[in-house]
């Protein structure tokens, strides 16, 4: 259970952060406008900000199936992040 919870980990992590597409990304959504591929870039910054903050006061909560929280919430990073990669411009 819990090499299939660090494999699913993984593979979010792996599809769901594609930081090599991001000027691609931006040049074919955004015109290619500088201000946002720094926006695309410091919301790295900023999720890993938001993640210190809550993890103090959240690493007190147990969920009653981690293996299963941990399968849920990476199914749910690469749903995202298909469905923002299929949102139509504009």
């Amino acid at each position: 259970m819990l090499c299939g919870a660090f494999l699913a980990d993984v593979n979010a992590t792996f599809f769901a952060l594609p930081v090599s597409l991001f000027p691609a990304i931006n040049a074919e959504r955004f015109g290619g406008n500088p201000r946002t591929l720094g926006l695309f870039t410091t919301a790295i910054g900023v999720g890993g900000l938001v993640s210190a903050v809550f993890a103090g006061p959240l690493k007190h909560m147990r969920p009653a199936r981690p293996g299963h929280a941990g399968v849920r919430r990476g199914m749910g990073r690469r749903l995202r992040a298909v469905r923002g990669s299929r949102r139509p411009c504009g």
